[in-house]
């Protein structure tokens, strides 16, 4: 069993029963420090020791049920960073395709001209590039529009100073 720290992103907060477990075990760790042992120094030197954490480790841990409920498996962990993943995917191609078809024509013209120009394009980018010039008559896909970005920065870093309107 593991913390959700997705939902508690999603939520900018810590549930209930992980706050409480964190206070109970925030003052057993405490309690525990401050009784350490005579001619061990001051609490934080105590602190810094093997034995100290060996005896902390040692401790009974008994957390709020209400914290236990808000644990998720490491199989709903893999799940839901898997799920993200692949949302984020459809993201990037979403995000990519808004950029391609803003960006117009006119530009991915440019663009391709001067990647001819300098052979600097494969063929798969060229044909790509093709199609973006053809914006608005033809879209590229999801697919196509990753293929552009890629090829777009990939020229820009030889040198390419188009920029989209």
């Amino acid at each position: 069993m593991a913390v959700d720290f997705g939902t508690i992103w999603q939520r900018q907060s810590v549930g209930d029963g992980l706050a409480q477990a964190l206070v109970q075990v925030s003052k057993q760790v405490f309690d525990q420090l401050e009784a350490r042992p005579e001619n061990s120094g001051s609490l934080s030197e105590w602190a810094k020791k093997q034995a100290c954490w060996a005896h902390i480790q040692k401790m009974e841990d008994s957390l709020p049920e209400s914290f236990l409920g808000e644990l998720v498996t490491e199989e709903d962990q893999k799940s839901t960073k898997k799920s993200a993943r692949k949302d984020q995917k459809v993201l990037n191609g979403i995000e990519a395709q808004t950029f391609a078809v803003n960006a117009g024509g006119e530009f991915w013209e440019k663009v391709l001209l001067w990647g001819k120009h300098k052979k600097a394009l494969t063929p798969k980018e060229t044909g790509v590039l093709g199609i973006a010039s053809q914006i608005p008559t033809k879209i590229p896909s999801e697919r196509q529009a990753l293929v552009l970005m890629d090829a777009y920065l990939h020229l820009k870093s030889e040198g390419c100073s188009y920029e989209p309107d």
